[in-house]
């Protein structure tokens, strides 16, 4: 039955994108929509997935509306499909719905990240002051999200309209005290609609306080390239956070010049940081389409063969890097076929019911898991920190509860050792607990993450 649906729909598009709202479809075609409305609400996740799919394949404005409620579907992968589909969106009215409700003004923060992220997707140019009013200076993923649609709507020449309250709203929030990340996106976002205004933003930003502006100027000299870029790069490559200074190799690489590749092996030989070292790696070998490694000496010696002045061809063809960054899992430990470059890693995995569940082919998740989590912990080097952190939906803390029920070294009962200091002690602990966990906010943002589980029950996690 679904396969004679989705057929007549792709059989309506290819008769010229008929579509159900105020137009005059034939039985089977009307038949054929209600059939997916209907599916859009099975409650299977992959039904209403493929659902989503062919509704966009459909059009009109009644299967375009379907596809944005699927937006606040609880199954990660049904929102996923609907996110992407709305790139496929050639009504730039309806488009604007998105604004609304159904979009940006949804009660569901889920549904709000989703359609500013969607934004930016869309291959039909969009009203720049309405998207500009969407902004707001209180911050958060939402508006980063948007901030980084908006960006990419003006590089494809999408924004329509008077673009200036747009670049007016950008420069309010890359001045901000507020979401310092949002002030970064912000100054990325202008590179693009107002280059000689955010490259003078990006040099006040090269000395701020906060490493997400840095990082951001990093980007905006990166892509405009003055004449003052490369001792900027340079002094941002040897910044004391690790992301900056990942930025500023990348600027460096931008730039593309003999002086700039050598300021890049420059950092390879010092970098203590290996993902950081692993990244200047993979700029040299895309530029020269060398295959060296961790070792800076016979990059220094190709970086000397190179000619003074001018912009250096690049060596590797995009086809190339691609391959070897597919192969990059065998320079480094691996998850899954991942690599990791990294020497501070957290694995978080997923303990939940669905993990539990035997699969079509009789495997169970939660041992699949388990051997690819060992093999991975048996090949990361000896000097790498790891952290394993297990989440089923809400975490509960267990000592509040334990103490109440008077359970565990609260308890009576015995051989359980019981402590007449444990106030002392705990003080103590929570101490320790303390300085543990400002050393790890301290490096949190450089963390590389790998989450194993269930898709659905992240998304809980997070909210």
């Amino acid at each position: 039955m679904l396969g004679r649906i989705v057929g007549v729909v792709l059989a309506c598009a290819l008769g010229g994108g008929v579509g159900p709202a105020g137009d005059k479809l034939s039985k089977e075609h009307r038949e054929a929509f209600v059939a997916l409305a209907e599916q859009a609400r099975d409650a299977k996740p992959e039904k209403r997935r493929s659902a989503v799919r062919a509704l966009a394949e459909f059009g009109g404005e009644d299967a375009w509306r379907l596809v944005f409620a699927a937006l606040e579907d609880t199954d990660s992968s049904v929102g996923d499909a609907a996110q992407r589909a709305i790139g496929r969106l050639a009504d730039p009215k309806l488009a604007l719905e998105l604004c609304g409700p159904a979009g940006l003004g949804s009660k569901e923060e889920r549904v709000q990240l989703r359609a500013a992220e969607a934004f930016g997707r869309l291959q039909v140019g969009v009203d720049a002051e309405r998207l500009a009013r969407e902004l707001s200076p209180r911050g958060g993923e939402r508006d980063r999200l948007l901030v980084w649609s908006i960006e990419r709507l003006a590089a494809g020449g999408k924004l329509l309209g008077d673009a200036g309250k747009v670049v007016r709203e950008l420069e309010r929030l890359e001045r901000s005290d507020g979401d310092k990340g949002l002030a970064g996106a912000a100054l990325c976002a202008l590179a693009e609609l107002a280059p000689a205004r955010a490259l003078d933003l990006a040099r006040d930003s090269l000395r701020d306080r906060n490493s997400d502006k840095r990082c951001a100027a990093a980007l905006v000299l990166g892509r405009l390239k003055p004449p003052d870029a490369l001792g900027e790069a340079l002094r941002l490559a040897s910044d004391a956070d690790a992301r900056v200074r990942m930025r500023g190799i990348e600027c460096l690489d931008a730039i593309g010049t003999r002086a700039s590749m050598l300021a890049i092996v420059g950092r390879l030989a010092n970098e203590p940081r290996l993902r950081v070292r692993w990244r200047a790696v993979d700029l040299l070998q895309r530029a020269s389409g060398l295959k060296h490694r961790l070792d800076p000496r016979p990059w220094k010696l190709w970086a000397e063969e190179l000619p003074e002045g001018g912009v250096l061809k690049r060596g590797m063809l995009p086809e190339a890097a691609a391959k070897a960054e597919a192969q990059g899992a065998t320079r480094a430990s691996g998850f899954a076929g991942l690599s990791i470059l990294s020497d501070h890693v957290a694995f978080l995995f997923d303990f939940s019911g669905s993990m539990w569940t035997p699969m079509a082919d009789g495997r169970i998740p939660k041992d699949i898991v388990d051997a690819k989590l060992r093999l991975a912990l048996e090949a990361l080097p000896e000097s790498t920190e790891f952290n394993l952190i297990p989440f089923t939906n809400v975490p509960i803390p267990y000592a509040p509860e334990a103490r109440t029920a008077k359970r565990g070294i609260w308890g009576p009962q015995e051989p359980v050792r019981h402590y007449g200091d444990y106030d002392v002690r705990q003080v103590w602990w929570r101490e320790r607990d303390d300085a543990d966990r400002a050393a790890r906010a301290a490096r949190a943002k450089d963390e590389t993450i790998f989450i194993l589980g269930n898709a659905v029950e992240w998304e809980r996690l997070k909210s």
